[in-house]
């Protein structure tokens, strides 16, 4: 991910600290010159949260940054998604959840999702776990200053 971060701030025209500028511009959020250069330099892990910072600041989709760099769709890839290298064109595919995609393991972690259909169901489940929690609370609350 650091050479795909390098390489779209590259691609920019942007120096570290106009990235960094960037980033406050688009998130609001503050980082500082030495995050972006150990980043690049992988001395420094990504949080999801600094992933999705850093990719709105670049202007780009946080899918590109996972991307690793291939100059043929059928050039094999190394990721953590496979024990084996894949082909490139496999592995966007399965990062944007297009087409085919992947086979073996790869593919039973891919579920196509409808998203209003997958929201309704994590709407659905939150209810049910506040209701399970206000099943499990008194039904009366002792009042100030009564003995009950």
């Amino acid at each position: 991910m650091a050479d795909r971060i390098r390489y779209y701030r590259d691609l920019r025209g942007l120096t570290v600290p106009a990235l960094v500028e960037a980033i406050h511009q688009t998130t609001g959020h503050r980082y500082q010159r030495t995050m972006i250069t150990k980043t690049e330099g992988g001395d420094r892990r990504v949080s999801v949260h600094d992933l999705v910072a850093i990719a709105a600041g670049l202007g780009v989709a946080v899918t590109d940054l996972l991307m690793p760099p291939a100059v043929d769709p059928l050039q094999p890839v190394h990721t953590s998604a496979s024990a084996d290298p894949i082909p490139a064109e496999t592995y966007w595919r399965w990062l944007h959840q297009v087409g085919a995609g992947p086979t073996g393991a790869m593919a039973e972690s891919v579920v196509p999702v409808d998203p209003i259909a997958h929201m309704t169901h994590l709407l659905q489940r939150h209810a049910e776990e506040v209701r399970a929690v206000q099943a499990q609370l008194p039904t009366t609350t002792p009042r100030k200053g009564t003995n009950r």
